[in-house]
This record gives C-alpha cells, structure tokens and sequence, in this order.
C-alpha cells in the first residue's frame, strides 16, 4: 500500500509538520474515521485514499490523477482490508495477512499516520457523495453558487479557467467540505511575475492574497437551479486587480522599484557589510557596485528603463563564484530576458522561457576592474537588443507547416478514455501510464488522423495535457465537422525537418516539461508537423521506438540540416592539425542548410582512413585529396533505413579536395 513519494510531497510533508504540530492533540475515536479519506501531503503510507466502513472492513482507493495534491477521482482498487484503533493505533491487515501499525492523531480537520519519522495527512474526501449531495439540491432547486465552483472543482474546469481568466500559472486547488466553512483553496503563481497567489473561496465571500497584501471580497451566495461559478470567477479577477493596483501604490509610496518590494535575501547584509567595507579601503571595482546596485534596486530601476518588466534580482556569493542573476520580460516582444553577471562577462538569455536563470552561458567580456559601471549596463543592453533582434528573426523565419485549430467536442458523458502521446497504443501514455480524459469535462478537438483523434483536456496547475484517444465507439455525428490532420510528408508532400538547436524536452503538457515524453539534445533532428502558439508538434525515433510531442519553436533550426559538434583528430605525417580542422569544416560548409533531416554528430582523421584510397580516376593531375570519416544521426536515416534503425548512419565517408594551397572543398562519398 506504501507509494512513491515525490519530492513536492515530502516538502509538503515538512511544511505541513511544522505548522500543525501544535495542533496535534487530540485522540480520534472509530466513529469519527467512518467514510472516505483523501491524501493531502506527507508520505502516502495509507496509500492515495482509502474508505473505513463502520463493521470495520475497509477498501483501498486509487486515482489516475497524478497532476493533482490532493489528487481526485479516486477510485476502489479491489484491495480489501480490516481496521481497528488500538489507543492512538491504527492497526491495519490486509487480505494477504499483513499487519501494518501506524500511530494515528487529529489534526485539525485531518487525520495524520505516522511510522517511526515519516508520516502522511489525510483528509475527509468523498466525490460520489458531495456530487450526490450537490445535484440533490440541484433537483430541488437550491443549488448554490458555491455548489457550482466545487463542481467545476470536480469536473476539473476551476484550475484551468482561473488560469486562463486571471492569468496564473501552476494552479493547484484543493477543497475542504466537512469543515463548519466549507472552502476552496487555489495556490498559484502570477503568470509574468514570481509572486505566489492564494485565493480561498467560501459560501459567501473570497480573499485574495499577494505576500502581505490581501483583498477580500463579497461573493457566492446565490441559489437557484443552474447556476454557475461566473460570480465567483469574475470576482476573484477583480479581487486580484485590487491586490496588484495595492501593491503599485506601495511601490508608488515607498519609491521601490520592484512592484513586490525587494526584500533583503539572507546573507545581504553581510555582503553589504563586505562591500562597504572595500569601499573603504579604496578596493571595491565595478562588479561590488553592481551587487550593491542589485540589493538596493538601482540595477532594477536601470534594465526597467531599458524596457524590461516584472525585474528580479538575486545574488550568489557562496563559494568562489560570485555572480547576479537578474531576469524579465521585454515589454515589446514579450520574450523572457535573463543576465547572469560574474565579475568578469555578462550572459544574456532570450526567448519565451529562459529556464535556470544560473545556466546562462557566457556571451560577452569584460575587465570591470577598468570599466566605468554606466558602460557595463550600456553593453548589457546592447546584448539584450542583439539577442531580441535574433528572436525576433526566427519567430518571423518560422518554417511553414499547417496550424492547428481546436474547438470543444461534444462527447458522450460519463465516459473515461485512454490517452496516449501519439496516435497509436504504440507511443505509450503520460502519467505513469495512466494518462486518461473523462467526458465529464471539456475536450477539445483538433481533427483526427486515421482512427485517433487528436485532442487537449485540463489538468492540475492549470496545465493543458494534448493527447490521442481512438476514434473507435464514437458517434458518427463526431465525425461530420472533424478536420482530417494532414502533415507535411503525408501523400507524397515534402518533409519539413528541423535541427534541435539547444537541449529541450517533447512533452504534452505545453507549461510543463515534469512529465516529459523524450529529452533531445543540440543535433538532434525531428519530423515537423504542426505548430500551435509557438509550439511545434515533432515526431523522432530513437531505439527503434517512435515519439510524438511538443516542442517549443525557438529550440529548432529549419534552416541548418547539419550542425558540427565534435571532432576527432589524430597526429598525421601528412597534414598538419591546421589542415585537417579546416578540411573539417568545409564538410560542415557544404552540408550546411542544404541536407535537410539530417544532423552531422562527428567527423574523424586518420592517416589509416586515408592510406586506401579509391580516388576517381578523372580526377585532374595535381589536386590534393583528403577522406573524412562521419557519424550522422537523422530521421531520414531511420526512414530509408539506411543504418541503425534509431536513426544513427556510422562510417559515412566524406572527400575533401583542392588545389595545392587553396580551399578545401567538401562532398559525401557515400555510405560505407
């Protein structure tokens, strides 16, 4: 019954036991275990539900629901067992004999099992029955409001519609139906900002909350037969203005440049302390003044004027590597910028997610020992505007492919059916396998292609899962409006292929790469089928398995068939290094652009490939020859299997010639 416990749920755990544990007093009784129980942090040594029945037998619940903390849907496993409470015991033996013993307290309105140092709360959870109970008053006419949000809750609607309506990112809700209060709970994250959001709703009011800043507001409360949950959507929208315009004022008031107010991160004071101190002594250079400009929002103030918005600043002063990380977004383009400052260069990142602000590569030197700090922010803008220009010119440059286009699809309710990350059971499913849409939710659909249909579904944190499901059982009338999906390479059109340009993910869930489908790296090339809101849906094949997902558009090159990444030299009698690296990159020259689907992993030397030589026998008197070895990895490679079928081409043979003292000039001998 014990599970895997990720790692967001043993930080819950830890929070969680910190918070309650002065509330952890009093002793449950057995009649106040009876019902349906949900997990809601900590280890799942209860596993993700389970129901305790008053004869004391009890079923385990389980949930395809990985997205969600607490999870939903929970569902009998079949898994038997009987119960009894022992003092603060909790004895547990299941159908094999097994007994289990866990130390069982209140807490609040949750339960909590502990063993030795790992414990698991749970909460009072039952679906079936709070449907029951709200669509009894919805027969009678007293359906609530409030009743209405908690079915969008289930329903998986609230996540995704807060997402899109008040602009949130990693939407997580969670509802308490057995307090005196009934609520729902929604953490989130403000989209374009790194600023936590919760907002609690209950039967008659919402509160919004932004760090210290809090609105709360009259909302809910009506009764009728088909209500819905605009109230509460629309003023929790509201709400949220409200928190942002208070803190604009504070910023406004207090003369800080970050609209959150840039609080002192542990350990600036000492640094502070360390700086000032050098400025005393005549030591500080240009990269102490930036620190101090990071801490006390000058740095801020200067990449805003520069048009960057949302600014965060941190520094890293732990060990030997001192560097300021600072990030944004451009009002214009609205890509995500990010600087990395070390007190030697400047590394600047653009596009529309930056990812780990740390990782940012070097792109430009400076001594700033000698450098005037107004020029160090002078040439930062001038990398940032080079880096926007070069986004810009291939989100214009996009290579062509078809759009795709969804609208809600009008299911049969009550039904649950499989997703897979591809169109066909071959490519496998998301979550662990369990990847599964209910009907009871909304769909959309994007057109089918064979017998799947391609679609998208909400889930947790606000994320949109796509996926395929079979088109088999459904009605005819699905189909009479249904585009038929047509990809570049299908009845005999051209292939569009790309280049990976940077490390990436494919996945299903565009926000999220947690879940991902396959890790490609810089030189991997993959099939283009279809673009959506600057995602390129993407077929590869690796081991001789297929994979279908989404990648972002920046991360590929449509106009590089080839990209020259490693090489491999020994000592010759004949040329000298210098020859040989130029010999090298003819072949890259040649190739570049004009060999599409195709990606160049490696070249070699050696004076042992070259000591057989079949040259043409055409070949004009006086020309200097030279043989390249080459390992290629390309989808069109594993399509005409041509090599290994993951797509991999070793031994392809690459010539080289010249006059005595000119250019090298590249060509491919062929596969051997």
């Amino acid at each position: 019954m014990k599970r895997f416990v990720s790692i967001l749920l043993l930080i819950m755990m830890a929070f969680a036991l910190c918070s309650l544990s002065a509330a952890l007093a009093e002793r449950v009784t057995e009649s106040e275990l009876i019902g349906a129980w949900q997990f809601v942090g900590g280890g799942e040594l209860m596993g993700f539900g389970f129901r305790l029945n008053a004869d004391g037998t009890g079923q385990s619940l389980d949930s395809e629901d990985m997205e969600h903390c607490p999870p939903k849907h929970l569902h009998e496993t079949g898994d038997r067992f009987t119960w009894q409470l022992d003092g603060d015991s909790f004895i547990c033996r299941n159908s094999q004999g097994t007994v289990e013993r866990f130390t069982l307290e209140q807490a609040d309105t949750r339960i909590l099992f502990t063993e030795e140092e790992a414990g698991g709360f749970y909460a009072r959870f039952d679906e079936e029955a709070i449907r029951a109970e709200i669509e009894d008053r919805m027969g009678r006419g007293e359906m609530r409001e409030f009743d209405a949000l908690v079915m969008d809750y289930l329903n998986d609607i609230l996540e995704p519609t807060l997402a899109e309506r008040l602009n949130l990112r990693d939407v997580n809700a969670r509802v308490d139906w057995y307090s005196e209060e009934k609520s729902v709970v929604v953490d989130a994250w403000q989209l374009d900002e790194d600023d936590a959001v919760t907002i609690r709703f209950t039967e008659s009011d919402l509160t919004v909350t932004i760090g210290a800043a809090e609105s709360k507001w009259t909302s809910g409360g009506g009764i009728g037969r088909d209500l819905t949950a605009h109230a509460y959507y629309q003023t929790a929208s509201a709400a949220l203005g409200n928190v942002r315009e208070e803190l604009a004022e504070q910023q406004r008031l207090t003369g800080e440049v970050n609209p959150t107010g840039r609080e002192p991160q542990p350990g600036e004071a000492a640094i502070m302390a360390e700086i000032e101190q050098k400025r005393a002594d005549g030591t500080a250079d240009a990269f102490d003044r930036l620190a101090m400009d990071a801490m006390d929002g000058t740095m801020t103030a200067r990449l805003e004027a520069m048009g960057l918005t949302g600014v965060s600043t941190r520094l890293n002063w732990e060990g030997p590597l001192h560097f300021i990380l600072a990030w944004g977004r451009d009002a214009e383009t609205h890509f995500r910028v990010a600087l990395r400052f070390t007190p030697c260069a400047i590394g600047v990142c653009v596009g529309d997610e930056v990812g780990d602000v740390t990782q940012i590569p070097v792109s430009w030197y400076e001594n700033y020992l000698r450098t005037p700090e107004v020029e160090i922010y002078e040439n930062a803008y001038r990398l940032i505007q080079s880096e926007l220009a070069l986004a810009s010119q291939q989100q214009q440059t996009r290579f062509s492919m078809p759009g795709l286009t969804g609208y809600v699809g009008q299911f049969p309710k009550g039904k649950t059916y499989e997703v897979y990350r591809g169109p066909g059971k071959e490519y496998g499913r998301s979550a662990n396998g369990k990847a599964s849409v209910s009907t009871n939710g909304t769909i959309m659909i994007y057109g089918v292609r064979g017998d799947w249909m391609l679609i998208s579904y909400g889930i947790s944190g606000g994320h949109t899962r796509y996926g395929w499901i079979s088109t088999s059982g459904l009605p005819a009338s699905m189909f009479e409006y249904c585009p038929e999906l047509i990809f570049p390479g299908d009845d005999g059109t051209e292939y569009v292929y790309a280049t990976v340009r940077e490390a990436c993910r494919m996945v299903d869930m565009l926000a999220s790469d947690r879940d991902f489908i396959y890790p490609l790296q810089p030189g991997d090339s993959v099939h283009c089928l279809a673009e959506m809101n600057g995602w390129v849906l993407v077929e590869t094949y690796a081991y001789e398995e297929p994979y279908w997902g989404f990648v972002r558009w920046e991360a590929l090159d449509s106009r590089h068939g080839y990209a020259f990444t490693m090489k491999t030299i020994e000592p010759s009698s004949v040329w000298s290094e210098e020859e040989i690296r130029a010999a090298m990159q003819a072949v890259a020259d040649a190739y570049t652009g004009r060999a599409s689907g195709h990606t160049l992993i490696s070249l070699r030397y050696s004076d042992e490939d070259n000591s057989q030589q079949n040259w043409p026998t055409d070949v004009p008197e006086g020309i200097e020859w030279m043989k390249l070895y080459g390992t290629a990895r390309s989808i069109s490679y594993y399509d005409f299997e041509i090599a290994g079928s993951d797509g991999t081409a070793e031994d392809l043979a690459f010539y080289v010639w010249r006059e005595p003292g000119g250019e090298w000039i590249g060509g491919m001998g062929g596969y051997e």
